[in-house]
């Protein structure tokens, strides 16, 4: 008999703004932009290509007068990318809502386990 998985429950948020979207992916190269000062880095981590990565940034910054990551080209060193202010507080209330939300999902989750064992 095979061995039996945990379940896990996760749940991918996606919030829509008019014809704006930020979502699971737009957020998770945002943080890894955070953590690394580099778009090529941060794609990496992913597995991402960097012009995929170059276009999700562009998304981002559509509203040029708020801007969620800057970036400046480089010479030899290579060039940087850095969450903006207004970047890091879209980050935190959408990381906030994940993790509210997979609370909530929990115990339904849980039922779920137990119906599947």
């Amino acid at each position: 008999m095979p061995k039996r998985k945990t379940l896990t429950v996760r749940m991918r948020i996606r919030i829509y703004a008019g014809d704006r979207m930020l979502g699971p992916g737009k957020m998770e190269l945002l943080s890894h932009i955070d953590e690394t000062g580099s778009l090529s880095a941060a794609a990496k981590q992913m597995g991402m290509s960097y012009m995929r990565a170059w276009t999700l940034v562009k998304e981002l910054n559509r509203d040029r007068s708020r801007p969620m990551v800057e970036m400046s080209r480089g010479g030899a060193s290579g060039g940087t990318a850095k969450v903006t202010r207004f970047g890091r507080k879209i980050l935190t209330l959408y990381q906030k809502m994940e993790r509210a939300g997979n609370k909530a999902a929990g115990p339904y989750g849980r039922r779920l386990a137990r119906l599947l064992k």
